[in-house]
């Protein structure tokens, strides 16, 4: 028998005569060497069995993996991050004209990743590590693409922005004693 180790969520947004959406949801342990194919088979199956039990219409699914995360990472966020203050990297993708962003929400501070209020880019900076990793094309199980499926062809822009999440930076910001 296979280790069924990895979590996984399924989802259908199920849509009603009055125009309203609910989830169905599901999870489920994967074995983390089972083909993809194989994973997106049962989707489909449990996207028919919802779809049968349903008199509303499934409009879409999706697939959430929940893996363990890889060592390294931060343990608690870094003193002050705020994930309202965003990087933008802008890309431009094949077979469209627009550009296409990466968040990367909390942007450092940090004198490698911001200088003089712009992203640093230059060589081996964490920003142009993700920056070269993305226009790398990929692997040869995977192609970064913008949310229209067009691959990503080159680097277009880096810019920062504020970008309001639950808690606005504003009302936080006023909260806060000295």
């Amino acid at each position: 028998m296979l280790a069924k180790t990895l979590i996984v969520r399924l989802e259908a947004t199920v849509l009603d005569e009055l125009g309203v959406t609910a989830p169905a949801v599901a999870h489920a342990l994967v074995d983390p060497t089972a083909a993809f194919n194989d994973v997106l088979g049962v989707l489909n199956t449990w996207a028919g069995c919802i779809d049968s039990c349903s008199d509303g219409q499934v409009l879409s699914v999706r697939l959430d993996v929940l893996p363990t995360l890889p060592s390294g990472l931060k343990s608690s966020p870094v003193a002050g991050s705020r994930v309202e203050q965003v990087g933008l990297l802008q890309f431009n993708s094949t077979g469209t004209t627009h550009v296409d962003s990466v968040d990367i929400p909390a942007l450092s501070g940090g004198p490698t990743v911001v200088s003089g209020g712009r992203i640093v880019l230059t060589s081996g900076a964490p920003c142009a590590v993700l920056r070269d990793f993305l226009t790398g094309g990929g692997t040869a199980a995977l192609q970064w693409t913008n949310a229209w499926q067009q691959a990503i062809s080159s680097f277009a822009a880096a810019l920062i922005s504020f970008r309001s999440a639950g808690r606005a930076l504003a009302r936080d910001t006023y909260e806060r004693a000295l």
